[in-house]
């Protein structure tokens, strides 16, 4: 493995990306909050990268993609979810082994904010396969920061359930996921839709 300087990556954004507009997403041209015209890139004195980044609103489960690792998000009631799941997708197409070191997942509804109930972590071998190789009960009661680690060419799963009310109006998830790819990241993302509406089965059958 490459040694390569310790990074952090922060990425707020107020959307999801690019695309047309499944499962109830924004508008892809609506306003985006807190845009900069420039990326600032800086350092905090200990040779640790800082990065904070913007971007439009955009529409599509993909809201993550840096160096072959990119991720996907589902909402509750869409594909084959039900109305109190989330599910989170990770593509390790890098050179790299990723480590999942934390991953959160919040959810607001109708006013009310939702931690994470129960869930589970599954490992793929590719993207195209369903054949777990790995699993892992992430229930806050019974969790003890076993590794999530995915080889390259792997693909990962995080499936959230929580205890919701009414979840008619407009929700919104934020995520909170660091891991290590030779250095460590930190992906910290705010995404948004207008209602919830089921979309039939799932083209990717998770």
């Amino acid at each position: 493995m490459k040694m390569v300087a310790t990074f952090v990556l922060v990425v707020l954004v107020a959307g999801c990306v690019s695309g047309g507009t499944p499962n109830g997403y924004a508008d892809e041209n609506a306003p985006a909050v807190d845009d900069p015209a420039s990326v600032d890139v800086s350092t905090n004195g200990s040779g640790t990268e800082v990065r904070e980044e913007s971007s439009p609103v955009q529409t599509e489960q993909i809201f993550f993609s840096k160096d072959g690792v990119s991720m996907e998000h589902y909402w509750p009631s869409t594909y084959s979810l039900k109305g109190d799941e989330s599910e989170m997708l990770i593509y390790n197409e890098g050179g790299e082994r990723v480590s999942i070191v934390s991953v959160e997942m919040t959810f607001t509804a109708g006013g009310r904010t939702y931690e994470q109930y129960s869930g589970t972590w599954e490992a793929f071998p590719s993207r195209q396969s369903w054949e777990r190789i790995d699993y892992v009960n992430m229930h806050p009661d019974y969790y003890k920061g076993e590794p999530l680690v995915l080889e390259p060419g792997q693909k990962g799963k995080v499936h959230y359930h929580y205890r919701f009310g009414d979840v008619s109006g407009e929700q919104s998830v934020s995520i909170d996921l660091t891991y290590k790819a030779g250095g460590t990241a930190v992906v910290k993302k705010k995404l948004t839709r207008t209602a919830p509406d089921s979309s039939g089965d799932d083209p990717e059958g998770h």
